[in-house]
This record gives structure tokens, sequence and C-alpha cells, in this order.
């Protein structure tokens, strides 16, 4: 018997959002703070949209006001995704009136202490076998009969409290519950704990399996519970399932849930963050063929353990309008050797070399989405490896008038069986609304110490000039020069711009186009170091005896402070100059200070 618990925190907010679940991207929804409360999955709110009794894959079922935040009621409709190795069917001693989609009785043979609030699927497995639910939450009323949709909402901070996932005292009745895109997981781990994790490659979600097949008839117990955590969520997931075959109950209770009886780590999934420079964790981008990357900023990846299982791309098959002319990591300076062709057929394997790391790529097409893996040789990556390779990642279209429309790419990592949210970065491909068609733009650095900036466009209608902006950090930007447009629109046309005085160590460079109408254009960024064999990282001291870390940035970088079990403990973007770093709060002791790859042992007494 096992029960499952989702809460709900969110901000009653309005702003413009990305919200990937399997690869549909919605905008502005609207976002709402359900604040731990509880959600009410009542019989008598119940309505069978799609097939009679919802027990059957591909039936929908809509609840009407599940909760209500403010004055605003929120539905949810649940679909029977899949169902495999078994059937719906009701416990012994059934109460009057149930039925076994959402089981609403008190007691039954085997369980208790079940609410008509809560979402209790009830289970007969003939041998393994799995269902999957998906719950998305809607404006109350917005149902949509012709398209069995409704006006998606966003509910931020919502936990997913599964109880009593054990057995039915039958051989291999092992239960388990799969969830995916969580940020945080809680469950006992010392005496008495029987939840084991581990990873799914097949869906490609977490799995939180029984070590036990012991039938416990109370619900709720802390041995057997488990607490997820979201962040924000609009359409969820769950895959309950057992080992074997006989009788499992399942009981999801949206609401608060009651306090632990002794409060178990929360362990958190690394975060992959596509747009560092501004809200939210998505990126959203247009180009006509100009290669553009993922990633805005650096510092892409925090909470991660330094040890990266696995990074994973997802783009639906029908955005690939170009064929192979769309490719991920193409040839540049920096150091990428190979590209990863997207059109069919997406299958194969093939090695891409970053600054001397090989990044092993496999892709697979399935159910109309491309997915990308990229996996270590052995072993995994470092955070410091994953990063060099988010920082690389980038799109080009080489057709000669690309096709229009958006590519919607999902990108993950893996640490393990804990994955990162996904981040989603939008590239919306437009030749016709872009001021100019970028050909190219290089930065190369002369033996005299000076660097010359390169750029080539075309198709040059209405332009008006070129910013050529100056950076020694990439977050804060000045103008060199400011260079006329040509206006050729059916020629190509050449500029060029000479800087005598670069830094001693990193220079960032970019070309910002402005049309008549105030429009404008971005380049890509592009980076030059003459560190001249100055450290990038220089530290006042090895030994912190005040509680104040003080070193010298000569090139910007993430800073990551690790402990003696290889934790990273801080993670923090650095910018060029003197800096000082409070780690008072660290207990004395060795540490090491990772920087560029470099590693520094630190003492702090």
């Amino acid at each position: 018997m096992k029960s499952i618990f989702l809460w709900v925190s969110p901000k009653s907010l309005l702003l413009t959002a990305f919200f990937f679940s399997s690869l549909q991207i919605t905008f502005a929804q609207s976002i709402f703070d359900a604040n731990y409360n509880n959600f009410n999955f009542l019989a008598a709110n119940k309505i069978h949209k799609v097939g009679a009794n919802g027990s059957a894959a591909g039936n929908i079922t809509l609840y009407t006001n599940v909760i209500t935040i403010g004055a605003q009621q929120i539905d949810c409709i649940v679909t029977t995704v899949s169902l495999s190795g078994g059937t719906f069917t009701l416990p012994g001693s059934p109460g009057a009136g149930t039925i076994p989609f959402d089981y609403s009785a008190t007691t039954g043979l085997g369980m208790s202490d079940n609410q008509d609030r809560f979402f209790s699927p009830t289970f007969n497995w003939t041998a393994a076998g799995s269902c999957r639910f998906r719950f998305q939450f809607i404006l109350g009323g917005s149902y949509n009969d012709g398209t069995n949709t409704g006006t998606a909402v966003i509910l931020q901070n919502v936990y997913v409290n599964t109880y009593d996932i054990d057995g039915n005292g039958s051989g291999s009745s092992n239960q388990n519950n799969e969830f995916s895109a969580f940020n945080t997981a809680q469950y006992k781990t010392a005496t008495g704990g029987v939840l084991v994790p581990s990873y799914n490659a097949t869906t490609g979600f977490t799995r939180f399996r029984s070590n036990t097949t012991t039938n416990t008839t109370a619900v709720v117990n802390d041995n057997t519970r488990l607490r997820i955590g979201y962040n924000q969520v609009s359409t969820l997931e769950i895959i309950v399932g057992a080992d074997g075959g006989g009788a499992a109950y399942y009981f999801l209770d949206l609401g608060q849930g009651p306090a632990w009886t002794s409060t178990p780590p929360v362990i958190s999934t690394p975060v992959l963050d596509m747009s560092t420079t501004n809200g939210g964790l998505n990126n959203n981008l247009q180009t006509c063929f100009l290669a553009t990357r993922f990633t805005e900023g650096a510092g892409n990846i925090t909470g991660s353990s330094n040890a990266v299982t696995e990074m994973e791309i997802q783009i639906p098959t029908a955005e690939i309008l170009d064929g192979n002319s769309e490719v991920l990591l193409p040839t540049t300076p920096t150091g990428v050797t190979d590209s990863i062709r997207l059109g069919t057929p997406f299958t194969g394997t093939q090695s891409v070399v970053i600054s001397g790391v090989t990044y092993q790529v496999a892709r697979s097409a399935s159910g109309g989405i491309n997915t990308i893996r990229i996996t270590p040789t052995s072993g995994t990556f470092t955070t410091a490896q994953a990063e060099a390779f988010f920082d690389e990642l980038r799109y080009i279209n080489r057709r000669a008038l690309p096709t229009a429309g958006n590519r919607n790419f999902s990108v993950t990592m893996r640490e393990n069986f804990l994955k990162s949210v996904p981040a989603v970065f939008q590239m919306n491909v437009n030749c016709s609304t872009l001021p100019v068609t970028w050909l190219s733009f290089t930065a190369t650095k002369q033996t005299a110490g000076t660097v010359i900036l390169n750029w080539r466009t075309t198709n040059e209608v209405n332009a008006k000039d070129y910013l050529v902006q100056y950076s020694t950090n990439g977050t804060n930007w000045s103008i060199l020069s400011t260079i006329s447009a040509t206006n050729n629109s059916s020629t190509v046309s050449n500029y060029q711009y000479i800087h005598t005085t670069p830094a001693a160590a990193a220079n960032f460079y970019r070309i910002v186009q402005r049309d008549m109408d105030g429009q404008t254009d971005i380049s890509i960024v592009r980076q030059l170091s003459f560190s001249n064999g100055i450290p990038a990282l220089q530290l006042m001291g090895n030994t912190v005896t005040d509680g104040n870390l003080q070193l010298r940035i000569n090139e910007p970088a993430v800073l990551q402070l690790i402990g003696s079990n290889g934790q990273v403990l801080l993670s923090k973007m650095m910018s060029i100059g003197t800096q000082t770093i409070d780690v008072s709060g660290y207990a004395a002791g060795i540490y090491h200070l990772r920087y560029n790859n470099i590693v520094t042992k630190l003492l702090i007494q």
C-alpha cells in the first residue's frame, strides 16, 4: 500500500514563463502561491471526460476546484497516460459507491486512514506493473470539452509526499514511485528507512523503490515516506508500480502532510541555468544563421556534486525544419572539433572534444523527440567539464535561407539518480525580422598586442550602425566605437575594428547592430586572453585566520570551495579585481579552491 502527497506553494504573480512538459512550451502563464494548503480531489467534484471511469490508458478526468488561491479556483485534469501489468481493482471489503480509479472510502482490506480528498488509485498487479498519471493544473472553469485542455497555470513550491511505499507481503511485491523534474527529495536514510533511489533510463525518471515486501497497514509512516519538492510545476507526472503481482494501493494526498517524527535531510538536485543574466532557468534568442550560444553569462551550474553522470538535450523532431543544415557545437576557434547534426537519420554515436576533454555523444529518436545524450569516456564529468560543455553549446543553421520557426531545446544534467529540472533554450530562427543577415564575426589576436575584429553581413535593410562593445568580465560592457552601416541590401558588407589596448587578461567582444527603428541584434561574444603567464587566481595567502578569504582575480571564471569529502560548498562567478569572500561560516580545516580547472589547497583556522 502507498500514498503520494503533493504540496504546492506559489506566488500570485503574472509574468512570462517557460513551462516544459513533454517538450511543449507555454508562455505567459499565471503563477499562483498555494502556500502549503490542502488540495481536494473529491468524489463529488470528479467528472470523467474521456472514458467511463478513468481506469484505462487515455482516459481523462476533470477535478473542479481542487484549491482556491485568493479568489481564483484551480481545476486539475488527470490523465491515465499508460497502464501495464495489471488492472485498477477495488481493495477487499471496499466502501460503498467507491471506484478503483480514485478510492474514496476511509478503509479497505489492508489499508486505513484514507481520505476523500486524496487521489487514491488501487490496483491488482498480475506481474511487474506500473501506471503513469499526468496532473495538469488549469484555471477554474477553463476546461474545453472539444480539446480536453484548459488554460494552464504555474504552481510554485510543490511538495509530493508519498507514504507507505512497501509491499503486500508476497514475494517480489516491492513497490515504487517515479518522479521527474523535481528540485528536492526527503526520505529516511537511517535505521528503519526502506527507500532506495535509482535512475530509470527507460522513463528518464528517478525511481524510489521499497527494499521490503512487508505490508504496513497504516498509511503514514516515516520509514516508508518520501517527500519530493518542486520550485514550480504546471504539469506533474507520477509513475506508480511494483516488482510483482498482487494488491497495491496508492494514496496521493495533495496538501501539507504531517510533521516528520524525525526530519530527514534535504537532498537537492543540481541546477542548470541557461540564462544567468536574467531570472529563470531558460533562454530565448533569435538568429538567422549566426552561431548562437545556448547560455548567457557564466556559472550555469550550481548545487553540483562534482560528479556529473550524463547531460541530455531533447528537441521535437518536427521542429528540425532544415535537416542536417541545423547542427549543435559547430567547429569554432575555441576548441570544439566536431558538430552534432540534428537532421535525419537521428541515430549513431560520435565524439566531441572541448579543451582536451572527450565527450561521447549518442543520438536517438523516439516518440517524436530527438534525444542527445552526452557521457564521459569513463567515470563521471567534473562540474568544470560539464560547465565547459554548456559554455560551448551553440546552435547554427547553415542553410542559405533558413526556415523560420522556433527550435525548443530541453537541456538537463544528471548526477547518479538526481536529474536537474529541464532548462529550455528557445532558438527563434527568423531572417525576415532582423535588420541585417550576419555572415561571420571573428576576433583575432595580433603579436603587437592588438585585436582585430572583423564581421561580415548581407541583406542590410534599414540598418543604422554597429556598436563595437568590449568587456573584461563578459557582463559589464562599454562601447569602443560606433560604425555606420553601408545598407547594401544585395551585396556582402565587410567591417573591421582594431582594438589597440586590450587587457592583460581576458577580453570579450560583441557587435550590437541597430536599425533606423531602434531594433537591435547582438552578435555572438568572442573572447581572447593576453594573460602572459599571469595566473587567473592569486591568493593573498593560503591560510585564512579572520574569516575573510583575500584573492586577486585576473581572469573571470567560477570559483568553487570544496570540502574534504569532495562536496562543492560554494560556487561563485568572479570578476576581475581584488575580491574578499566571507568564509567565517565554515569549520576550521583543509579545503580546496577550484578555479579554471586549477585546484589550490586552503586552510581555514
